[in-house]
């Protein structure tokens, strides 16, 4: 049950550091969340864990450091004045029709990517195997969390230049990212 609860802190946290921050390219703000992120889990962990809580300290401590970066992500949206009333308001219905299709894909890119490990684990049957496999899986998965980041930062960008119908910004957006991420993956 303590662990459901600690998906609403985690969901909300997302929505305003992948959502907001990279939507209005304050790429800054994003990566300082992300930075503090990790290092306020950790501090928490470490804190309840030596106050004596075992288990549930560091139960606890995750918890309290998502809780923690999440009033640093609202107060740094509240200092740039971007969290304000709106009066527009979207029928359940639209909504609904919005994200099934981003649930849907989400749902099974997850599972496409994880499927191999629960085969392995079938075929094998032994943990200590599936353990080493599922290292270097995360290890060759490196590559693809680099590169990772370029349609992150890149999207925003080409849906203002798009929606400004700036066209020949666009075009350069892409061929850059393309050059650069060539430079890269080739050698």
């Amino acid at each position: 049950m303590f662990l459901g609860i600690m998906v609403v802190p985690m969901s909300l946290l997302s929505l305003y550091n992948n959502g907001y921050f990279n939507g209005l390219r304050l790429f800054k703000q994003q990566a300082l969340i992300k930075t503090i992120y990790p290092f306020s889990r950790v501090f928490f962990v470490f804190l309840f864990v030596f106050l004596g809580l075992k288990l549930w300290g560091i139960l606890f401590g995750y918890f309290v450091g998502t809780l923690f970066t999440l009033m640093i992500c609202i107060f740094l949206l509240k200092r740039k004045k971007i969290i304000k009333p709106t009066k527009t308001r979207f029928s359940s219905k639209k909504i609904l029709f919005f994200s099934a299709p981003i649930a849907i894909s989400a749902l099974g890119f997850t599972v496409i990517k994880n499927i191999n490990t629960i085969f392995i684990k079938s075929f094998l049957l032994d943990n200590t195997l599936v353990g080493l496999y599922t290292s270097a899986l995360t290890l060759s998965n490196i590559p693809y969390m680099i590169f990772l980041s370029v349609p992150i930062a890149l999207m925003p960008s080409i849906s203002k230049s798009i929606s400004s119908k700036n066209y020949k910004l666009t075009k350069k957006y892409i061929s850059q990212s393309i050059r650069y991420l060539l430079l890269f993956m080739v050698p």
